[in-house]
């Protein structure tokens, strides 16, 4: 269990070497073993693995995760069969649909847990077909009051994701509807007025494999600055960067973003957007430009400026392909004296968003700097490190950027 749990803090959650993963499966087969708080490591490292073969004993594992009553081990229960369900022989899919018949209550909220899990073994059993969504879809386009007609858009679009019956609403919109059709749908989709982040960034996303340039007008109020309708920050950065990046894909202007009366911290996400919009321009962007654009954007200040490229760059993982938030690359000089201005003593985060955790803006922002610094940071950054190194919550990130430093430099003499 020891050599697992090192084997994650190195690389992470479904990312171990193929002797531990081999490991984790046939430890699983033996789950009567397991304490639940033991159970809950060995599942959440398997949870990613999809190439990994499932356990022999699927169904027995599944039941016993669901018996514990644990709400989170009931939702890895459920992620066990939605993806790892399916590579399962044809009699143990049928009886972990059984197993998932057994589990729906008079609760709704564990019943939605339940549902999603149904695609790993074939999906809901309906009597709905492509044909009868595809007809669902072109109804909406025929449907004549604006509002109405956009709010059943968008609640169309999240059914090719977000529904019982997902596959058959994306094989109906995807391969059914014609890409006019489609991207009238998209369009309508976007224009809900007051629509969350969350389903919102789908559909700039859908339309990112779609573009079109009647988009346009709808993703430079996205571009100005995160969604305030949202779930969560990151679902508002997402969408935020994904219209930039698609405005620049179809290389249609931004529009007026430079307003003087705004404050600082949200002054920073439009002129933020002219630097990704640069990265990822289709058309080639000279370092002079980008060097401008730069200096326009850190006279926000610093604390408005690290705010913007560090949530951007929390979700460049999850943007992939689609918004490029090369501020590293692209801008390292202007990167590392912006995290050194963080790294100053009287320094003072904010930001435009609340800060939910103990972890003040400050510190977020210093950790954040403290990580850049590690990736691209020179020797002479050294001696500031140091100073943090006895910092309460910032002091291993300080050594770990200062360890990556050295190294760097004996890389490199």
């Amino acid at each position: 269990m020891s050599d697992i749990l090192s084997a994650m803090q190195m690389t992470g959650f479904g990312q171990q070497n193929a002797g531990v993963d081999l490991e984790l499966r046939h430890l699983l087969d033996d789950f009567e073993r397991y304490t639940p708080g033991q159970l809950f490591l060995l599942v959440s490292a398997y949870r990613g693995l999809h190439a990994e073969p499932p356990p022999d004993r699927m169904n027995e594992l599944v039941r016993h995760l669901w018996a514990t009553r644990i709400y989170h081990l009931r939702l890895l229960a459920a992620d066990l069969v939605r993806f790892h369900g399916n590579s399962t022989p044809p009699e143990v899919q049928a009886t972990l649909r059984e197993t998932l018949d057994s589990w729906m209550s008079d609760n709704p909220w564990m019943n939605s847990i339940v549902v999603d899990a149904y695609p790993g073994v074939g999906g809901l059993e309906s009597e709905l077909t492509v044909e009868d969504a595809a007809s669902e879809f072109e109804e909406i386009l025929a449907h004549s009051d604006f509002d109405e007609k956009n709010s059943m858009a968008l609640s169309s679009v999240l059914r090719t994701w977000d529904h019982p019956y997902s596959e058959i609403y994306s094989e109906a919109f995807y391969q059914h509807i014609s890409e006019p059709k489609r991207q009238a749908i998209l369009l309508s989709a976007i224009e809900v007025a007051d629509g969350d982040a969350m389903f919102l960034d789908g559909v700039v996303s859908a339309l990112i494999d779609l573009p079109t340039p009647a988009a346009a007008p709808r993703l430079r109020v996205f571009a100005k600055r995160p969604w305030p309708h949202n779930h969560g920050p990151q679902w508002a950065v997402r969408m935020y960067a994904n219209a930039v990046a698609l405005l620049a894909q179809l290389d249609e202007p931004l529009g007026e973003l430079d307003t003087t009366d705004l404050p600082d911290e949200e002054l920073a996400w439009r002129r933020g957007a002219k630097l990704l919009y640069a990265f990822n321009s289709t058309r080639t962007v000279s370092d002079a430009e980008l060097a401008r654009l730069w200096t326009s954007f850190v006279a926000c200040g610093a604390a408005a400026a690290i705010d913007v490229v560090r949530n951007l760059h929390r979700e460049g993982n999850a943007l992939e392909h689609q918004a490029q938030t090369a501020f590293i690359e692209r801008c390292p000089a202007g990167m590392l004296t912006l995290c050194r201005n963080v790294l100053a003593a009287d320094y003072e985060g904010r930001s435009i968003f609340r800060s939910f955790s103990g972890e003040g803006h400050t510190d977020k922002h210093r950790g954040f700097a403290l990580q850049v610094l590690g990736e691209i940071g020179r020797r002479s950054d050294l001696a500031l490190l140091r100073r943090w190194l006895d910092h309460s919550s910032l002091g291993e990130a300080a050594l770990s950027a200062a360890r990556r430093v050295e190294a760097r430099g004996r890389r490199e003499t």
